[in-house]
């Protein structure tokens, strides 16, 4: 299994000693996460309802502070950030929350894509029009482009959410249980879309995307995520590289429930 050492890339965002668990609780009732996310990572973590995936996406994103630990985005502890640092900082950052992303549904979908835009970036109208264009395009929303998101399906909320999230070009994904609710026809365009995000970038730009993926099933992913983790009751476990999960005669993250970990 990878240890951090071993790889030369920076951490784009770092966990040390983090519990997802209560400060009130007391006493140390699992070991703590200490885990980097390299920069080109591809990390899917599974966890039943309620293990605290949505939590751990909201910690790394800086959304809110852990119960314990300490959290470091792009080399940059969060704690010690004022307002201004942590918010140029958390515009690197893209994050994908389940059950439509939280869009706006007194906005059109190409509001919803264009207000990061406006908000953070001095964009003439003709400039903020091409570039929700090409993203709208890019996740085939250009049908809806004049749509309330209140009168779309969940699968395409969904999608709407990603569009709105790489509309800044974050250089790290956070994705939260994207496949809750989702029709089995859009599963493989996330797969397809995701994969070559994470090979090639999006939009032009010539980096990898960083992912991190939460999920209720583990099994959909193996053959598209790089490196895979769980959390049960907010504890967390390893289970290795798709590679070290290869290797092995029986693919437990594949044949075990969540449940059993």
């Amino acid at each position: 299994m990878e240890h951090p050492t071993d790889n030369p890339r920076r951490c784009v965002v770092e966990l040390s000693d983090v519990s997802l668990e209560p400060a009130h609780r007391s006493g140390a009732t699992s070991p703590p996460i200490n885990w980097c996310v390299h920069e080109g990572d591809y990390w899917v973590v599974g966890g039943v309802h309620g293990a605290g995936k949505t939590q751990l996406i909201s910690v790394m994103a800086g959304l809110e502070p852990p119960p314990r630990g300490k959290v470091a985005l792009f080399g940059a502890p969060v704690d010690g950030l004022k307002e201004e640092e942590l918010l140029r900082i958390r515009l690197k950052v893209g994050t994908v929350f389940d059950r439509g992303g939280r869009t706006f549904n007194h906005l059109t979908v190409f509001e919803n894509v264009a207000l990061p835009l406006r908000y953070h970036r001095e964009l003439s109208r003709e400039q903020t029009r091409a570039e929700v264009d090409a993203i709208l395009n890019a996740t085939a929303l250009t049908p809806y482009t004049h749509v309330s998101p209140r009168n779309l399906n969940q699968s395409w909320q969904q999608r709407l959410a990603l569009a709105r999230a790489l509309a800044l070009g974050p250089e790290l994904l956070l994705v939260d249980n994207p496949f809750l609710g989702l029709e089995f026809r859009h599963r493989q365009w996330w797969f397809d879309f995701l994969s070559e995000a994470n090979q090639k970038g999006v939009f032009g730009q010539r980096r990898p995307l960083t992912l991190v993926i939460t999920t209720d099933h583990l099994q959909p992913w193996m053959e598209h995520g790089q490196k895979f983790a769980a959390l049960k009751n907010r504890h967390w476990h390893i289970l290795g590289t798709r590679a070290d999960l290869s290797a092995e005669r029986r693919n437990p993250a594949a044949e075990m429930s969540l449940e059993e970990i």
